[in-house]
């Protein structure tokens, strides 16, 4: 696998999408993208069968601020780190709560 990167999300701006899922061993992911990658990353994200959130409320970029900007390498998948269980959960009622899952 190739590990160069080709995006990373800018940790100084604001949250634009968030990719987050279960890995193969049912353990959580997420991270969150500027606006400058979050095409890549939806991209990513669907290589992956990832679910992609649009960043677009005040309570949403405060979710996403719990998360670590993530990267997007050049075999076309993303850096979505390991997340607490109790962020995750806490990502997933909201989305589902307030209806931001776009995938």
């Amino acid at each position: 696998m190739n590990s160069t990167v080709v995006i990373r999300a800018n940790a100084r701006a604001e949250p634009s999408l968030v990719v987050f899922g279960r890995d193969d061993a049912g353990k959580p992911r997420a991270s969150w993208f500027d606006a400058d990658s979050a095409g890549l990353a939806a991209k990513a994200a669907d290589l992956m069968k990832m679910r992609v959130l649009r960043v677009e409320t005040e309570e949403q970029k405060a979710v996403a601020r719990q998360l670590a900007p993530g990267r997007v390498f050049a075999s076309g998948r993303a850096f979505t780190p390991f997340v607490r269980t109790a962020v995750f959960s806490q990502l997933v009622a909201r989305t589902a709560a307030i209806g931001w899952i776009t995938r």
